[in-house]
């Protein structure tokens, strides 16, 4: 079964057409307690071409992004066009939480894929994401990444979830 996502301004408005052909984009909020969403940084596009994993959004985005609050924050809840890459050392799957770490330490991180990569059963269900956090050792990062699951946008405000806030998805 899908994770029905709510529509939460703060995000829905910055990634809604993440899927769409072309750029490649990445964006993180900070998720915290009581569903406050906090907007990071500004979403950050691929540059042209192959590029070498340290040049892909997943990891230059996080240049821009100072004075993240541990006050009540949940978990890190990263918006890409496509899954992180996994191949090699210094990949994006393997380098994006040791990034988070050195900024926040210890903490969860949601990564949702907006494109059809064909990793899902059936187009309906193209939209991969997974857990992990930051201290989990390249094993563990793979293991979660292997392990993603569908998700969709539900056709709801985060206001609607009566019975709980956004963080508790």
């Amino acid at each position: 079964m899908a994770l029905m996502r709510p529509k939460e301004h703060v995000i829905y408005s910055r990634c809604f057409n993440f899927y769409e052909k072309g750029e490649v984009r990445f964006i993180a909020h900070a998720v915290r307690t009581g569903g406050v969403v906090q907007h990071l940084a500004d979403a950050k596009i691929a540059e042209g071409g192959a590029q070498p994993p340290r040049k892909h959004p997943d990891q230059t985005y996080w240049s821009g992004v100072e004075n993240i609050s541990l006050l009540n924050l949940v978990r890190i809840e990263i918006d890409c066009t496509i899954m992180p890459c996994d191949h090699g050392r210094d990949c994006c799957l393997f380098m994006v939480p040791r990034i988070i770490h050195g900024k926040v330490g210890e903490t969860n991180i949601r990564f949702f894929a907006h494109r059809n990569e064909g990793l899902g059963f059936n187009l309906m269900e193209s939209k991969r994401y997974f857990d992990c956090r930051t201290g989990m050792n390249e094993g563990e990062l793979l293991a979660a990444y292997n392990g993603h699951q569908y998700w969709k946008w539900a056709n709801l405000t985060s206001t609607q979830f009566i019975d709980r806030s956004y963080d508790e998805i």
